[in-house]
């Protein structure tokens, strides 16, 4: 099974994707976690992009995510997901698409999104903007490129409306200003009943 956490910077993605992971690896359950961008080379190339240490158009750097989740999915993804592991992705395409959205490219990236594996469910935590700004704000980290109120808005819109096309039975939207261990109940319930585990 393929299981992918979606959300604006400060939703609490890396979060919930570590909460399940431990859940299901406390049920037994053979399980790999993972995130993009990755630790890979081109990964670790778009954080400096992210940091702010190297500059890209925003086609660009949006191509270099696509490159990043090939060699993820090729060398990573595919193969936990043949040998019979649940995958957790901290995001993936839709992402992407989110992100990209800021540079107007979001039809071109809906059409490559189309040659990668599609999750068994996408889970989106949904909050507003200026809850995620102010969880970032209390990590104490350099802010990256994209955690600015007028970008995060127009992300989370995107977010919400590339959501919406996705397949009923594989998605789910949680509020994501749900205290944590909750979000984590509603995951958990979730992801469960579609493993047939409750």
């Amino acid at each position: 099974m393929f299981i992918v956490l979606e959300g604006i910077d400060g939703a609490g993605t890396t979060t919930q994707a570590q909460l399940l992971a431990d859940k299901l690896a406390s049920h037994n359950i053979p399980t790999l976690l993972t995130a993009e961008p990755t630790d890979g080379e081109i990964g670790r190339f778009i954080r400096l992009a992210l940091s702010g240490e190297k500059s890209f158009s925003s086609r660009a750097l949006q191509l270099l995510f696509f490159a990043d989740r090939q060699e993820h999915l090729q060398n990573t993804i595919l193969p936990a997901v043949e040998a019979g592991k649940v995958v957790i992705s901290d995001r993936y395409t839709l992402s992407t698409i989110a992100y990209a959205s800021l540079g107007g490219d979001r039809s071109l990236f809906s059409n490559l999104a189309e040659y990668f594996l599609t999750p068994d469910l996408t889970i989106l935590l949904d909050l507003p903007v200026q809850t995620a700004l102010d969880r970032i704000a209390v990590r104490g980290e350099e802010h990256e490129i994209f955690e600015k109120e007028d970008l995060l808005t127009k992300i989370s819109q995107a977010y919400t409306q590339e959501f919406e096309q996705l397949s009923t039975d594989k998605k789910l939207l949680i509020d994501g200003t749900l205290p944590i261990a909750a979000v984590a109940d509603i995951i958990w319930q979730n992801a469960a009943t579609k493993m047939s585990l409750i």
